[in-house]
């Protein structure tokens, strides 16, 4: 049985014990105000007497009147504390549908290449044996390591790390990607990913405080931005600091489903307008919510996209304004069904690259411009008349259910 003074804390449970996030962990560390131990496969770990003595330092300190008060009680103890920066915390997103077939690879690897072409860091992982967000390095090509040595032999994240296009960088997937499944459901070490993900937070730098050029401009035209190729010297450097990590989970649940669920911040939900979709999207928010049942830990819904939307369809009007309906505050506008998309895919392009001017580019574009919270006028980009009315169908349902 191990003793109270032996026992030992992950980062994140540390985090939980003291009333701190990750993050701010990670900057104790690495100024070295609060270091964290290593094991000897490197991961970071606290001990109890730890907690101890950070209880005791803040004990010390019982009427400080900043309000982060256990920080004062260590940077009391270190000329660095003068030299602190409030650091832009990476947004960790996972692209998540418990269907295959919704879109979730066409979502992930567009958002995250329009998010680099705004001029975003991003990183992003694939996590499907398939590998189709990993085509995007042609006509580059890698080996090893990538995401099956992430999860099973400890690699850093930083070094799987390829750099796509300027901004983008994949952790590709490989076909031996079954390992890190079985490795995970084995160990029953679902918390991987959040170790591998807090390893690379530690180890990137701060990223960049000033705001992008076109932040504040009251109107974009996404015709003024691209998305630019990397040279081979290029693809083998790694991002100093990153302002997105985008997971693209398996076509269908398995154990690293659920550890990129744990890793992540947010989620971002495509699905396909069928009968009952609302229902499927209710049925997945209790699944998650069973997962985060006994984690101190929230996952917040950044959006549902209406994917694949084809206005043919008698009833799509119909399966639309349910789900909007449902979810009023959560559903994005849609993305259409459109032959940009899948093309773009065949030739390991995005859509923004294939054809810029395409309904689906322009709507993917805008997607990646709203979950950076950005609030203006995008040019170019008009609501759809069918989905317009479906919203009025849902408001009005509304309004007779009051």
């Amino acid at each position: 049985m191990v003793s109270m003074e032996e026992k030992i804390y992950k980062p994140r449970e540390f985090a939980r014990l003291i009333g701190h996030s990750v993050f701010t962990l990670q900057r104790w560390d690495r100024l070295g105000i609060l270091k964290a131990k290593r094991s000897p496969t490197n991961r970071r770990y606290y001990t109890h007497q730890q907690y101890l003595d950070f209880l005791g330092k803040r004990e010390a300190y019982p009427h400080s009147e900043d309000p982060h008060l256990e920080e004062s009680a260590y940077t009391a103890q270190t000329s660095h504390y003068h030299t602190f920066q409030r650091r832009k915390q990476m947004r960790i997103i996972t692209i998540y549908n418990k269907k295959g077939g919704t879109g979730k690879t066409s979502c992930a690897t567009n958002l995250a290449a329009n998010l680099a072409a705004l001029g975003f860091k991003v990183a992003l992982l694939d996590g499907d044996e398939q590998a189709n967000a990993s085509m995007l390095t042609l006509p580059h090509r890698y080996q090893r390591p990538t995401l099956t040595h992430v999860v099973s032999e400890n690699v850093p994240l930083l070094d799987a790390m390829y750099q796509a296009r300027r901004n983008l960088w994949i952790v590709p997937a490989d076909m031996h990607l079954t390992r890190a499944v079985e490795y995970i459901h084995g160990q029953q070490d679902f918390d991987v990913l959040c170790d591998r993900v807090d390893d690379l937070q530690a180890d990137l730098e701060e990223s960049a405080s000033e705001e992008l050029p076109w932040w504040n401009k009251p109107e974009v035209r996404p015709r003024d931005f691209k998305i630019e190729p990397t040279t081979q010297e290029e693809f083998h450097t790694h991002p100093d600091y990153l302002d997105f990590l985008i997971f693209d989970n398996p076509p269908n649940p398995n154990a690293l489903t659920t550890a990129m669920l744990y890793a992540s911040q947010e989620v971002l939900i495509p699905v396909e307008l069928e009968e009952y979709a609302y229902q499927g999207l209710a049925q997945m928010f209790e699944d998650i919510q069973r997962k985060f049942r006994r984690r101190q830990q929230k996952l917040k819904i950044t959006g549902i996209v209406p994917f694949k939307v084809n206005h043919t369809g008698a009833l799509t009007v119909d399966y639309l304004s349910s789900v909007w309906r449902a979810f009023p505050t959560l559903t994005t506008f849609s993305i259409h069904t459109d032959k940009t998309i899948p093309n773009a895919q065949a030739y390991q392009k995005t859509s923004f690259e294939e054809d810029r001017s395409s309904r689906g580019a322009k709507e993917l574009f805008a997607l990646a411009l709203r979950i950076a919270g950005y609030q203006g006028k995008i040019v170019g980009f008009d609501d759809c008349k069918h989905c317009a009315h479906a919203r009025e169908l849902a408001q009005q349902a509304e309004v007779v259910e009051v």
